[in-house]
């Protein structure tokens, strides 16, 4: 005898517990009647302290120097580079790399420039002074390092924490995603107590962006970019770009301006950068090789990881795929739904350049990076 279909799934139904999750709560509608607080801005309008900033650059461009001095500009509440002051507040800066010599050097002349006040609202947290008194800065990529790091995030009421730099205040190499994925929790949590956070990060044999997985700027709300002049490396200007702006609007736009900036004896220096000459624009070729790069780390974002040729973890990925993909965010053209003889060759000569570089590995029709 046949059961009757609505019968079963009644009787499938009363077995079912009743879901908690009210989804009226989480309606755009329900969200929008919201009272949320405002953004409490520590510079302009555009860090507030729920704001995560990363901050790329090559050894020896600087990034040190503007990251410990906007320390102490959040602290003083003062102006920095083209932005005004907030609130003055507590700050904390966790180094991995300088000797306690020069850190104590650097801190002399941020102080002489922000003042006494800023520098005790400043906390250093360095490993070699920190190892002197016997307590240990554990890598941040790990759950005791991580523990750690927090119970003195919470503990202190910290409105900004400044880490320079990535590569050396964690264990795992950053180049993969796997190196960053321990990491996008801590970076979510810290936000849940409004402590903003401004990441240092160095960049690779490629000096446009940095070192590793792209996908460590998802986690971030801005990408800074820190450069010297391409056409004079020696100069002590610093070409300041943001990469990517979540908080940039109409209204703030110019904020998140390009800027030439320099440190002097008296501060910081700061105008509106100029636009590239022709001359520094770059060309097909290389456009093609870094929107292939780009292509390939969007695609192995999201594939689970396999041997690569000495057994390492990697993502592979099709050339089809990535072909397709740049074909898509229109860095491949098409004539009438074609792609032309002149762009296949681009776009294989793009992939030659980056194996050549050492960049990705090619099996047959597979992509992987490699660095």
């Amino acid at each position: 005898m046949k059961k009757d279909p609505e019968s079963v799934l009644h009787v499938v139904n009363t077995d079912v517990v009743a879901d908690p999750f009210d989804i009226a709560q989480f309606s755009a509608s329900a969200i929008l009647k919201l009272k949320l607080p405002p953004r409490d801005y520590l510079l302009e309008d555009m860090l507030s302290t729920t704001s995560r900033w990363l901050i790329n650059g090559d050894t020896g461009v600087g990034k040190t120097l503007v990251g410990l001095d906007l320390a102490f500009a959040v602290a003083a509440g003062a102006s920095f580079l083209s932005w005004n002051g907030g609130r003055p507040c507590r700050v904390a800066y966790f180094d991995g790399e300088l000797p306690a010599e020069t850190l104590q050097e650097r801190l002399a002349v941020a102080r002489e420039l922000y003042g006494d006040e800023a520098a005790d609202r400043v906390t250093v947290y360095t490993r070699d002074l920190l190892d002197r008194h016997g307590i240990d800065m554990l890598p941040f990529d790990t759950p005791e390092g991580q523990e750690w790091l927090w119970s003195h995030l919470t503990r202190h009421g910290y409105a900004l924490a400044v880490f320079d730099s990535i590569a050396m205040l964690t264990k795992t190499a950053m180049d993969t995603e796997e190196g960053w994925r321990t990491m996008s929790p801590l970076v979510q949590r810290i936000s849940t107590i409004k402590c903003a956070q401004v990441w240092l990060h160095h960049t690779g044999h490629d000096t446009s962006r940095g070192y590793g997985t792209k996908t460590r700027e998802w986690n971030m709300d801005t990408v800074v970019h820190l450069a010297k002049p391409e056409d004079d490396p020696e100069s002590p200007e610093i070409r300041l770009e943001f990469r990517k702006a979540r908080l940039r609007t109409p209204k703030t736009a110019h904020l998140f301006a390009a800027q030439t900036i320099q440190r002097t004896d008296t501060g910081w220096t700061a105008e509106k950068a100029p636009k590239k000459s022709g001359a520094l624009k770059k060309t097909d070729r290389e456009r093609k090789r870094i929107w292939f790069a780009e292509a390939l780390d969007e695609l192995a974002a999201g594939v689970a990881t396999s041997p690569g040729y000495t057994g390492e973890p990697v993502r592979k990925v099709k050339l089809p795929d990535i072909r397709d993909w740049m074909k898509r965010q229109g860095h491949i053209s098409t004539e009438d739904g074609k792609i032309p003889a002149r762009e296949r060759v681009a776009f294989q000569r793009a992939k030659e350049d980056l194996k050549a570089a050492g960049v990705i590995a090619v099996e047959n029709e597979t992509i992987w990076r490699i660095k």
